[in-house]
């Protein structure tokens, strides 16, 4: 009786070792910005800001990164497609000033 028994616990701890081995914590899932495929986070790769799968990573590298230019307000140096142009400065999105009326003040350094 204990030879019959031995076998079936030995293939019962392996079935409940392999079915628990799924039932481990995720890895959090993130979206390539190109191809929007989805990659697990820790694999992704970020480039300018932007997570990418491998494939895509490969592809944004590859590829001439443009003029930078340094925010007036906040310091941050990004590509010119990410920055606008004011009065010869340049700014990025988030610092970007207002028109200014005549009559006020300028615009103070807020969120960074």
């Amino acid at each position: 009786m204990k030879r019959t028994l031995f076998p079936a616990a030995l293939a019962c701890l392996v079935c409940c070792a392999i079915l628990a081995a799924g039932c481990g914590p995720k890895s959090e899932a993130a979206t390539c910005a190109d191809c929007g495929m989805a990659v697990a986070k820790d694999k992704a790769t970020l480039v300018g800001g932007k997570l990418y799968c491998g494939h895509c990573a490969v592809r944004q590298a590859e590829q001439p990164a443009g003029e930078q230019h340094v925010c007036a307000a906040c310091g941050m140096t990004m590509g010119e497609a990410d920055m606008v142009r004011q009065a010869e400065l340049w700014y990025c999105g988030h610092c970007l000033p207002a028109p200014a009326a005549p009559d006020s003040a300028p615009a103070t350094d807020a969120g960074h």
